[in-house]
């Protein structure tokens, strides 16, 4: 069932329970009006037959004789005089009643009795008077007041009935207007196909829910947009990488199968080859590292020593670059508090991106050593990686971090740009702040803030 049809039987249901509770309390309500003014009207009837049988000879003559007028206008009630101490009929009438005891002792009791027999309705009145004590007994049957009720449920199911009639069909009108702009987004919404994800749904202008929810879409889009460009962009750019140094181990080969070659030759194309293969594995294994970053699963983090790993990286760099010279720092106190120095993260992942960054730092160094100091930033471990190379001009600092991203002025120095994106992705995973700030007159300081 639609969401349409659900709010017009709700609302429809809503609405009936509603009324049904207005009509009924209406009905009892009147109903109740109606039994009271017949008491009231039974009351006066007591009263007046009292005056009539008991007080002639305290009246004169001309107002005993209105009393009587007034009495012999009474139509379809029946009054009956009983006597209270005897408890017998002192006038009786046609009706074929007799009073209980139970009844008698009660308006003695109460002053004014009432009570009902199937839809005959009784008021017993108690009366003191000069020649004794009477009970006053008059009944009847409200038969003006019961068409009145009748027609009273007849008008209440009719108007009621179309109430409801109506109410269905206005709010099957307003749930279509309500709907009719979802209607239209989601034909919108059914005309964007994978290859325009440029398109935009259109506001209506009213600064309504809907607009909110375009507006959200839209920026859903934009999103989508942009991690397909990212998408797209990511799998040339991987593509370039992984092409050139394949292109250039397939031309080493075909050079070397061409024709017979010296040792020498032989030795400077498989050192090519080691060269070209080494930064195609470096590619993939950066590839598959950043690929894994989404599904890196947070059971992996414990706590490690972010000294010990920053020793093995600079160990493995005396290895790699045996000419380089890292002077390490620690501010005081710095080395001696262990809590500081303990961080709770991935220590592979962390390996790696620090490993990028100091990577970086020698092989843009220009030769000169790079220096890590180990110090505070407020209370939380800061560890910041200095070299003394040309520098990031101010304009690049901004995509510095972006995949494939390589300034034009180091085109000359080995890599494939994944590298600070990959230890940004890996900083931010693990809750480490990196910055970048230029060193003047040349060389550039990354800062990591261990949170």
């Amino acid at each position: 069932m639609s969401l349409k049809r659900k709010l017009v039987y709700r609302s429809t249901l809503v609405f009936f329970a509603c009324i049904s509770f207005v009509l009924i309390g209406t009905y009892l309500l009147f109903h109740y009006s109606i039994e009271e003014s017949y008491r009231k009207k039974l009351h006066g009837i007591a009263k007046l037959a009292a005056y009539f049988y008991l007080e002639k000879d305290e009246l004169n003559a001309t107002k005993h004789k209105r009393i009587e007028r007034e009495f012999k206008k009474i139509s379809g009630e029946s009054v009956q005089l009983y006597n209270a101490n005897s408890k017998t009929i002192y006038i009786a009438d046609s009706l074929p009643y007799i009073a209980s005891n139970e009844v008698l002792s009660k308006t003695i009791e109460e002053g004014v009795y009432t009570f009902k027999q199937d839809q005959r309705q009784f008021l017993s009145m108690f009366y003191e008077d000069n020649e004794g004590d009477f009970i006053i007994i008059v009944s009847g049957e409200d038969m003006e007041g019961e068409k009145r009720a009748l027609l009273l449920v007849h008008m209440l199911l009719i108007f009621g009935s179309l109430g409801i009639a109506m109410q269905f069909i206005l709010s099957n009108i307003l749930a279509n207007k309500t709907f009719k702009p979802f209607k239209n987004l989601v034909k919108q919404v059914n005309s964007i196909k994978g290859n325009d994800l440029d398109a935009r749904l259109k506001f209506r202008g009213k600064d309504d829910e809907i607009d909110q929810l375009v507006n959200e879409f839209n920026y859903l889009l934009e999103r989508i947009e942009s991690s397909a460009m990212i998408q797209r962009n990511f799998l040339r750019n991987a593509s370039h990488e992984i092409k050139t140094p394949l292109a250039i181990i397939l031309g080493d080969i075909e050079v070397a199968l061409h024709s017979a070659r010296s040792n020498e030759e032989y030795q400077a194309l498989l050192q090519s080859l080691k060269t070209n293969s080494l930064h195609l594995k470096s590619v993939v294994e950066s590839l598959i590292t950043l690929s894994n970053l989404e599904v890196t699963n947070t059971k992996l983090m414990n706590e490690i020593r972010i000294d010990e790993v920053m020793w093995e990286i600079l160990e493995k760099k005396k290895i790699e670059y045996p000419d380089c010279t890292a002077i390490v720092h620690f501010h005081p106190g710095v080395e001696m508090q262990e809590g500081l120095l303990t961080i709770q993260a991935n220590k592979h992942l962390v390996f790696i991106a620090m490993n990028n960054i100091i990577d970086n730092a020698i092989k843009f160094s220009n030769a000169q050593p790079v220096k890590i100091t180990l110090g505070l930033k407020g209370e939380h471990l800061c560890i910041s990686i200095s070299d003394e190379g040309i520098g990031i001009p101010g304009d690049e600092l901004q995509n510095i971090f972006k995949l494939f991203y390589r300034s034009p002025q180091n085109s000359h120095i080995p890599g494939h740009g994944i590298g600070l994106y990959l230890a940004k992705q890996i900083f931010d995973l693990n809750n480490i702040q990196i910055d970048i700030q230029p060193v003047q007159p040349h060389g550039t300081t990354f800062s990591l803030v261990f949170q």
